[in-house]
Protein backbone atom coordinates (compact mmCIF):
# COMPACT_ATOMS: atom_id res chain seq x y z
CA UNK A 1 0.00 0.00 0.00
CA UNK A 2 1.51 3.61 -0.91
CA UNK A 3 1.37 6.81 0.76
CA UNK A 4 -1.64 7.69 -1.96
CA UNK A 5 -3.71 5.10 -0.75
CA UNK A 6 -3.06 5.22 2.74
CA UNK A 7 -3.55 9.09 2.71
CA UNK A 8 -7.40 8.46 1.30
CA UNK A 9 -8.00 5.89 3.98
CA UNK A 10 -7.13 8.22 6.65
CA UNK A 11 -8.73 11.31 5.05
CA UNK A 12 -12.14 8.89 4.92
CA UNK A 13 -11.72 8.38 8.81
CA UNK A 14 -10.77 12.25 9.77
CA UNK A 15 -11.85 16.01 8.44
CA UNK A 16 -8.89 16.25 6.44
CA UNK A 17 -8.10 15.92 3.02
CA UNK A 18 -6.31 13.62 1.49
CA UNK A 19 -4.07 15.63 0.00
CA UNK A 20 -3.39 17.55 3.27
CA UNK A 21 -2.95 14.29 4.83
CA UNK A 22 -0.40 12.91 2.27
CA UNK A 23 1.52 16.12 2.29
CA UNK A 24 2.24 15.28 6.38
CA UNK A 25 3.38 11.99 5.77
CA UNK A 26 5.57 13.45 3.12
CA UNK A 27 7.20 16.34 5.42
CA UNK A 28 7.46 13.23 8.22
CA UNK A 29 9.14 11.28 5.65
CA UNK A 30 11.99 13.95 4.83
CA UNK A 31 12.00 15.45 9.14
CA UNK A 32 12.53 11.88 10.06
CA UNK A 33 15.71 11.44 9.17
CA UNK A 34 17.04 14.81 9.57
CA UNK A 35 16.01 14.07 13.09
CA UNK A 36 18.13 10.59 13.37
CA UNK A 37 21.27 12.32 12.01
CA UNK A 38 21.28 14.50 15.02
CA UNK A 39 20.95 11.95 17.12
CA UNK A 40 17.35 12.41 18.06
CA UNK A 41 15.12 9.31 18.17
CA UNK A 42 11.47 9.47 16.86
CA UNK A 43 8.63 9.07 19.42
CA UNK A 44 5.49 8.39 17.13
CA UNK A 45 3.19 7.63 20.05
CA UNK A 46 1.38 3.79 20.19
CA UNK A 47 2.58 3.43 16.58
CA UNK A 48 6.13 3.10 17.82
CA UNK A 49 9.70 4.65 17.69
CA UNK A 50 12.16 4.81 14.88
CA UNK A 51 16.21 5.11 16.38
CA UNK A 52 19.57 5.50 14.34
CA UNK A 53 21.79 2.69 15.24
CA UNK A 54 25.70 2.37 14.07
CA UNK A 55 27.99 -0.24 13.77
CA UNK A 56 31.87 0.59 14.13
CA UNK A 57 35.53 -1.28 13.52
CA UNK A 58 37.09 -2.01 17.19
CA UNK A 59 39.74 1.24 17.06
CA UNK A 60 43.01 0.58 19.72
CA UNK A 61 41.89 3.93 21.48
CA UNK A 62 39.42 6.52 21.88
CA UNK A 63 41.15 9.24 19.81
CA UNK A 64 41.42 6.78 16.89
CA UNK A 65 37.72 6.34 16.76
CA UNK A 66 36.46 9.15 13.74
CA UNK A 67 33.71 8.99 11.43
CA UNK A 68 35.44 6.55 9.46
CA UNK A 69 35.34 4.27 12.11
CA UNK A 70 31.67 3.85 11.42
CA UNK A 71 30.85 0.91 8.87
CA UNK A 72 26.96 0.68 9.00
CA UNK A 73 23.88 2.87 9.46
CA UNK A 74 20.67 1.80 9.93
CA UNK A 75 17.50 3.00 11.30
CA UNK A 76 15.31 0.48 13.69
CA UNK A 77 11.68 0.86 14.57
CA UNK A 78 10.51 -0.68 17.65
CA UNK A 79 6.63 -1.21 17.44
CA UNK A 80 4.63 0.67 20.13
CA UNK A 81 1.71 -0.85 22.15
CA UNK A 82 -1.02 -0.33 19.60
CA UNK A 83 0.91 -1.51 16.80
CA UNK A 84 2.13 -4.57 18.90
CA UNK A 85 -1.50 -4.78 19.95
CA UNK A 86 -3.10 -4.78 16.67
CA UNK A 87 -0.51 -7.35 15.73
CA UNK A 88 -1.39 -10.10 18.80
CA UNK A 89 -5.09 -10.12 18.00
CA UNK A 90 -4.77 -10.95 14.31
CA UNK A 91 -6.10 -13.61 12.58
CA UNK A 92 -4.73 -15.32 9.78
CA UNK A 93 -6.90 -17.53 7.04
CA UNK A 94 -5.40 -19.51 4.42
CA UNK A 95 -6.86 -18.81 0.80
Amino acid sequence: MDLEAISKIISQRSSLSPGDIQHVLTALTELVPELLVNNQTVHLGDLGTISLHLRSRSEDSPKAVTSRSITDVRAAFRAGRKLKKGLSDARFVKK
